[in-house]
């Protein structure tokens, strides 16, 4: 292969039928020998596992893999990036003031993060005031110990940019200036328009949208909304998706979800529209809604359509008449397709009830 120089290359599941082998079992052989083969020759090469239309119970078998397999290697990364940082210097917080006592500089990736730790790192220099200091990351909770992790005869390393794909829009373009000119209605100040391409999660999303369009015929079920994440959980959603331990704070008053907007408006806190250097960082997302009903602050998942069917609503809302905001609880139900990092507009337009009510 590698002497034709094959820039490409298909196979069909082998041995479910000719050997009588389980769907999992050949998902899992396939996949570790292309992940091996990867290993042996780093060449770039696409390979496409051709499954027929009707065969869906392999298809999800080799989707389940596939995960499976993209979850592992994203914790290989993650450990190897930390190393990474301590090398990589290439956004520093502003050090032009006089050194005239203790200083902290802040050193990293992207502006977002620096930006994030300046904010976190200031609340904690309040301490003093209130002698208490609340650390909000979820995430935490789900870390254990660090530990090194050797690779297994036939696993390969993967590198971040084959999971997923973000793209700058260059300002220039159409499409950066309409979504500008969106948020400026919204109060929003555009810093940069980021588009996701993330196969295995649109490939989810894909497959769970044809499930609820097919029992809700005649109806539209998908929505662009936008959601809001700490600067810090921007790149777990653009690998991971959403997630509700990556949301910002709010009331859960429509239930234990992630929440999701019609309007970017929403999504700006009061107390930050003083704050105009801080970031917000936004996703805007296709999102499956299908059937809804109006949310409770105790679901925990969607409620019962039908007590004597049990089919369950697709997802929450705020008003069933005049829906602004959408909850879902599947978070294969949402996909990321734009991360927009914003700021707070000094002199935003008005709305056409902020105007109305002025003219009284």
């Amino acid at each position: 292969m590698q002497e034709w120089k094959f820039s490409s290359i298909s196979f069909p599941p082998l041995g479910i039928e000719e050997l009588h082998l389980a769907k999992e079992e050949v998902a899992d052989v396939m996949v570790e020998e292309v992940l091996r083969f990867a290993e042996e020759h780093p060449q770039k090469l696409e390979v496409s596992i051709v499954i027929p239309p009707n065969d869906n119970d392999v298809y999800e078998a080799f989707c389940s893999k596939l995960m499976s397999v993209k979850n592992k290697l994203e914790e290989k990364m993650d450990y190897s990036n930390m190393d990474a940082m301590e090398q990589q210097t290439d956004v520093q917080a502003n050090a032009g003031h006089e050194r005239n006592g203790p200083l902290v500089e802040l050193i990293g990736h992207s502006r977002e993060s620096v930006e994030e730790a300046g904010l976190w790192l200031r609340n904690i220099i309040q301490v003093e005031e209130t002698h208490r200091i609340v650390i909000r990351n979820s995430d935490i909770l789900r870390l254990g110990p660090l530990r090194n992790y050797s690779h297994q005869e036939g696993h390969a390393e993967m590198k971040s940019k084959y999971c997923y794909q973000i793209t700058p829009i260059e300002s220039y373009l159409q499409e950066f200036k309409d979504k500008e000119k969106q948020l400026e209605k919204a109060g929003l100040q555009v810093i940069k328009i980021e588009k996701i391409c993330n196969p295995l999660l649109e490939s989810a999303f894909q497959r769970i949208k044809r499930k609820i369009e097919g029992k809700n015929t005649g109806i539209p079920v998908c929505h662009r909304l936008y959601h809001r994440v700490p600067a810090q959980y921007c790149s777990l959603v653009c690998k991971t998706g959403f997630q509700k331990a990556y949301s910002s704070l709010q009331d859960e008053k429509y239930g234990t979800g992630v929440y999701f907007t019609k309007n970017p408006r929403n999504l700006v806190d009061t107390e930050e529209k003083c704050e105009m250097d801080h970031l917000i960082c936004l996703f805007e997302a296709d999102v499956v809604t299908g059937s809804y009903t109006k949310g409770n602050q105790s679901f925990v998942a969607p409620p019962v359509i039908n007590t004597s069917s049990m089919k369950l609503y697709d997802s929450v809302v705020d008003d069933i008449h005049n829906p602004e905001i959408f909850v879902i609880f599947n978070r294969e139900q949402a996909l990321p397709l734009y991360l927009l990092t914003c700021s707070i507009l000094r002199n935003p337009p008005q709305t056409s009830s902020e105007s109305s009510a002025q003219n009284l």
